[in-house]
C-alpha cells in the first residue's frame, strides 16, 4: 500500500471512529458507552496518524469514504437501543488491533515512518496493554445472551464487510476525488469542490469564520470547526448553480442552522 493509499485507509477508518464514538457519547447507553468508549480516543489518535502521514486532509479516496458511510448509517440505526448488533461492531472493532499490531512495522518501514508516528492507530493494543482484550472479551460475554449471539454476530459481519469494501477501494487505480468527510467525518455524503484550491480556500474562510464569531467555538467546540470547513466547502459548490438557486439553497441552510442555535 502506498502512502496515499494508507492515508485514505486512516481517513475512512476516522470517519468510522470519530462519528460511531460521538454518537455512542451523545446517545448510547451504558452498556456501549462502556465497550465503545475508546473510540473517543481513538478518533484522536487517527487525526495525529494522518497529520503524520499525508501533507493534506483535502484528498481522499470517495469509494473508501462511502463505504465508511455505509457502516456509519447502520450504528447510528443501533445506537441507543442497546441492541447485540452493536456488541458484534465492537467485538470486530476491538478485535482487529490484534491484526492491525501485526502490520504496524512493516506500515512504518515501507512509508519511512519513524518513532511510531503515523502508526499510534496500528498500535492501540501495544498501548493498552496484553490484558486488554481479555479483558473486552470477559465483559462482553457477561452482556450477551445465548439468544443474542446471532444478531451480534450479524454486526460484526456488517462491520468486517465494511472494512473488506474499504480496502477493496484502495486498490491502485481507483478513482480519487475529493470527499466531504476528509473535512468532516459527520458530514454525510454532500458535494465539495474538487479544486485544491477551493478546498483550500474554503478552510480558511472556516478559521477565519470561528475566529470572527468566538460562539460558534463556545457552543460547538471541534464540531463547530469541522462543520464550519463542511459546509463552507458546499456553499462553493453553488457557484455552478446561478444566483437564484444558489440563494435559495443557501437560504435552506440558514434555516437549518438557526434551529440548531446558530444566528443567520
Amino acid at each position: 500500500m502506498a502512502r496515499q493509499e494508507y492515508a485514505d485507509y486512516l481517513r475512512a477508518l476516522w470517519v468510522v471512529v470519530a462519528t460511531v464514538g460521538d454518537e455512542v457519547r451523545r446517545h448510547g447507553t451504558t452498556r456501549e458507552r462502556d465497550l465503545l468508549g475508546p473510540l473517543a480516543d481513538w478518533a484522536g489518535v487517527l487525526e495525529a496518524d494522518l497529520e503524520a502521514v499525508a501533507a493534506s486532509t483535502s484528498t481522499s479516496n470517495a469509494d473508501a469514504q462511502r463505504a465508511a458511510l455505509r457502516l456509519v448509517r447502520s450504528m447510528r440505526s443501533q445506537v441507543g437501543r442497546d441492541t447485540p448488533f452493536v456488541l458484534g461492531f465492537s467485538y470486530a472493532l476491538m478485535g482487529s488491533h490484534l491484526g492491525n499490531l501485526s502490520v504496524a512495522a512493516g506500515v512504518s518501514e515501507a512509508l519511512g515512518l519513524e518513532g511510531g508516528h503515523g502508526t499510534r492507530y496500528l498500535r492501540a493494543s501495544e498501548a493498552a496493554g496484553p490484558d486488554a482484550w481479555p479483558r473486552f472479551r470477559a465483559r462482553l460475554d457477561e452482556t450477551l445472551d445465548e439468544d443474542q449471539v446471532a444478531e451480534a454476530e450479524r454486526g460484526a459481519l456488517a462491520t468486517f464487510d465494511a472494512f473488506g469494501a474499504i480496502l477493496a477501494a484502495l486498490v491502485p487505480g481507483a478513482r480519487r476525488v475529493h470527499h466531504v468527510t476528509a473535512l468532516n467525518p459527520e458530514a454525510g455524503d454532500h458535494p465539495v469542490p474538487q479544486d485544491p484550491a477551493l478546498i483550500a480556500l474554503s478552510n480558511r474562510v472556516a478559521g477565519l469564520a470561528m475566529e470572527r464569531f468566538p460562539y460558534l467555538g463556545f457552543r460547538f467546540g471541534g464540531r463547530g470547526d469541522r462543520y464550519a470547513r463542511s459546509d463552507g466547502a458546499w456553499l462553493l459548490t453553488l457557484c455552478d448553480l446561478g444566483p437564484a438557486a444558489a440563494g435559495r439553497q443557501a437560504d435552506w441552510l440558514a434555516g437549518v442552522l438557526s434551529a440548531r442555535g446558530i444566528p443567520t
